[in-house]
């Protein structure tokens, strides 16, 4: 919840170094509690690409940070609440939303 007040007052062009190392937290504290060993290892494996794709996105696409924190805001939530059917919902559109990202910039993905 810290992680996701915070994101939300680095909003700004001058905060927006401090909120993509957020961003990152924000996705690496659910791989500190899973309990699953090869989700944990997977997630280890393409985290780096995936959190420099994520920023790189973030960083250049208008508004694409509001929409994710917004995404991530309604995660929480719905996670607070103990409603994981809308927390995987939401959580499955934050990654097609992220992916189509990469899809409108595919040089991203290059490499």
């Amino acid at each position: 919840e810290s992680i996701v007040k915070s994101m939300r007052k680095d909003m700004n062009k001058e905060g927006m170094k401090h909120y993509l190392l957020l961003d990152d937290s924000f996705h690496n504290s659910f791989f500190n509690y899973c309990e699953n060993r090869y989700m944990k290892d997977t997630y280890r494996m393409i985290n780096a690409r995936v959190s420099a794709l994520r920023n790189l996105i973030t960083g250049s696409v208008e508004s694409s940070h509001q929409l994710s924190l917004e995404h991530h805001e309604k995660i929480l939530k719905s996670l607070k609440t103990d409603k994981l059917d809308e927390s995987v919902q939401i959580l499955e559109n934050h990654i097609i939303n992220w992916l189509k990202k990469v899809d409108i910039h595919p040089s991203y993905a290059e490499g």
